[in-house]
């Protein structure tokens, strides 16, 4: 099992239009923003404020990441990825 890249090295630059019409970094395929951060200048600075108000929680401070799971990925044990 990989581990999930913790650094968040990157996790905004290099943008592209995934399959699905959503935004993603090629460094972190599985993460699609749900905001225009290509397009939308305004948008992705303030997105990197908070990642970097985030990052310096996570380095300086004990905390959780929590994930959304789809609950139909629960369903059956084929399904679970």
């Amino acid at each position: 099992m990989k581990l999930v890249n913790s650094s968040f090295i990157h996790f905004s630059d290099d943008l592209v239009i995934n399959d699905n019409n959503k935004v993603i970094s090629k460094y972190y395929p599985h993460t699609e923003f749900s905001h225009d951060l290509i397009t939308n200048i305004e948008t992705k600075q303030k997105y990197e404020r908070r990642v970097k108000r985030f990052m310096d929680d996570y380095k300086n401070s004990r905390c959780v990441l929590l994930l959304t799971i789809k609950y139909n990925s629960f369903c059956n044990k084929n399904e679970v990825f």
